[in-house]
């Protein structure tokens, strides 16, 4: 196939058919979305392609740029050429193989996103366990969220997330130096299972550095300025806790109001995780957004009194 040069006929370049090109079969079998959300069984193809253009000239081009993910001959989403496209189904199996049990699945773009809950071996009782209360009634646990798409919204990967079993609330992290990687699918099967073995626990190890900021956070007294930096992660305002008010006064800045100042950063930052965790029709990437802002925030309100 010819390779677009000339610039007009780039710019005037418009989308053939995309499910026209050379297709890669990556998985055929039964569809994840349907069996884990839907409970049916359902057969799928997913297929990657590149992605042809009709030029000015009227030819056909390769740009060699981009490339589209197929699922049931419906096209899921267009993504770069440098993308690394591995279906839902392979994804899960990989994580299967690793040895690191699966735990709760959600689904997001109509199933073409899919985030799987994966937590230690020692998982209530090792050192990803712990109280964030002198009681010992506020326990907390660590995980990692594995992530993938095959609409190109994310690549294969893994978060770390906090859950809080008082009130059911989970907060994914983010950070890459606390866990956050990706995965490139290539290469052979089982050297492949040991790279995805060694990122999850590679970011268990890292979480442990999760524990003394969460401990930390919860004695910290909020103030002005903590509840400034609070609403400049821009949450929406019925995500920020009930003690962090907003009052909006006509012609003239929007006032941050701090109501009670013997609240903690780990009150704040609960307030936020539970309602945009169990917020009614809020979808997993929009609570994935939101709790990694209040992440971002508690850490970096967090550090510099660690190190101090």
């Amino acid at each position: 196939m010819d390779v677009i040069t000339d610039q007009k006929n780039v710019k005037q370049a418009e989308f053939m058919n995309l499910t026209v090109g050379k297709r890669t079969l990556n998985y055929s079998g039964e569809d994840i979305f349907f069996k884990l959300a839907k409970n049916e069984i359902r057969p799928v193809a997913i297929e990657s392609a590149p992605v042809y253009f009709v030029g000015a000239d009227g030819k056909t081009y390769d740009l060699n740029r981009y490339k589209v993910g197929i699922r049931n001959n419906q096209i899921a989403g267009i993504m770069s050429k440098k993308y690394t496209f591995i279906s839902n189904e392979k994804a899960y199996e990989l994580i299967s193989d690793t040895g690191f049990k699966p735990s709760k699945v959600e689904f997001a773009h109509e199933g073409n996103a899919m985030f799987v809950e994966v937590f230690s071996d020692d998982a209530g009782t090792g050192t990803h366990t712990w109280s964030n209360d002198p009681e010992g009634g506020d326990k907390m646990e660590v995980g990692v969220m594995m992530r993938n798409s095959i609409d190109g919204t994310m690549a294969f990967g893994g978060d770390i997330f906090t859950y809080r079993s008082r009130c059911s609330n989970g907060a994914i992290i983010g950070k890459k130096d606390l866990g956050s990687f990706s995965v490139k699918h290539v290469g052979d099967y089982h050297r492949l299972i040991a790279t995805v073995r060694a990122h999850i626990t590679r970011a268990f190890r890292l979480s442990e550095k999760v524990r003394e900021y969460y401990i930390k956070s919860a004695e910290v007294k909020m103030n002005d300025e903590m509840a400034k930096a609070l609403v400049a992660t821009q949450l929406p305002k019925k995500f920020l806790p009930d003690f962090v008010n907003l009052i909006k006064v006509k012609n003239a800045p929007t006032q941050i109001v701090l109501e009670d100042k013997n609240r903690t950063v780990w009150d704040a930052f609960n307030g936020i995780t539970e309602r945009a965790w169990h917020e009614n029709g809020l979808s997993i990437v929009t609570k994935r957004q939101y709790t990694e802002r209040a992440n971002a925030w508690l850490l970096n309100t967090v550090e510099p009194l660690l190190v101090a």
